[in-house]
């Protein structure tokens, strides 16, 4: 149809108990008007897979924006996304085994809401982690960070906020659930200056967000779990002379001390891209990042290649 486009998104799998959910996400425009869309409708599709049964038909859950799914070991799951034009409010679809999939829930929270992370914890509540923007600019936003559950025989508990009502955030936030529903998140900012992190234990409220970093050229951090209760967080930091990987972890002691990964100086002419972590249970952690060369152009690469990944293991003591 002229002046019609549907346009897929990436798809997003997320696997639990003896099976998987497929996730896409569908642009349809609705109301034609060219050269631009009057009317979009922003489908969310699932799919679950399994051993026995295969896929199922796709099926249409949500209607939202930025969607994010999670699986729990049961063959439960949920979907989350921003709910599109009124730009307010949280859309999540859950997923039972015995019932399939339920209408949808809005969660209010007064703002352009965006989902960073999401789980399914050991008590079996489904966690969202997501901020609001409270003040655009061109430089950096300020906003404010929030937390939900839902309580399995319950509903979804109001939002509880993370620290101030306005963080001057630059880049993403990011979060991690350990197996005993405690989570951290970590996210760079302009003022104060760093990387910033906040605990969440089992039970209780989010702790005081504190810096693990203050160098203001710190950005892009990661965080996985370890699989004991403890996070590990790695971040880039640039300056004139060098770029570099940093790292710190959390114990109960606390936070430690960040320690240097790896560096180039910038007289090599390299310069290393945002780290990635991944952690498994008997913890051990593995750390990559992309390490580029800013002596050529785009196009013209040298005999070597212009780009590299490397990796770091980390094993707990």
């Amino acid at each position: 149809m002229p002046g019609f486009a549907i346009v897929p998104k990436p798809p997003m799998v997320a696997a639990g108990g003896d099976g998987a959910f497929v996730v896409f996400n569908k642009d349809g425009c609705t109301r034609p008007t060219p050269p631009t869309c009057a009317v979009y409708t922003y489908a969310v599709h699932a799919s679950r897979w399994s051993l026995k049964d295969g896929f199922s038909s796709p099926q249409l859950v949500l209607q939202a924006v930025g969607e994010r799914a999670a699986a729990d070991t049961e063959g439960g799951a949920f979907v989350v996304g921003r709910v599109p034009y009124r730009g307010e409010g949280l859309a999540v679809a859950r997923f039972e085994a015995k019932r399939g999939w339920l209408p949808a829930d809005v969660l209010s929270v007064t703002g352009l809401a965006e989902v960073w992370g999401q789980a399914i914890d050991s008590t079996g509540s489904d966690r969202i982690f997501s901020s609001v923007y409270e003040e655009l600019s061109v430089s950096s936003s300020s906003y404010s960070l929030w937390d939900t559950s839902f309580r399995p025989g319950s509903s979804w508990e109001p939002p509880q906020r993370i620290g101030s009502s306005s963080l001057r955030i630059v880049g993403d936030p990011t979060v991690s659930w350990d197996q005993n529903g405690g989570a951290a998140a970590v996210w760079a900012q302009l003022s104060p200056s760093g990387i910033w992190a906040s605990r969440l234990d089992s039970s209780g409220p989010w702790g005081e967000p504190q810096a693990l970093e203050t160098d203001a050229s710190a950005r892009c951090p990661a965080v996985a779990s370890d699989g004991s209760g403890g996070f590990l967080v790695a971040w880039r930091q640039d300056d004139t002379k060098v770029s570099s990987i940093w790292s710190t972890g959390f114990s109960q002691q606390g936070w430690s001390r960040p320690v240097l990964v790896h560096t180039v100086f910038a007289a090599a002419a390299w310069s290393v891209g945002c780290p990635m972590l991944a952690a498994t249970p008997d913890g051990h952690s593995l750390m990559f990042w992309q390490q580029t060369s800013t002596a050529w152009p785009p196009g013209l690469r040298p005999a070597t290649g212009d780009r590299a990944v490397y990796m770091s293991r980390f094993e707990s003591e």
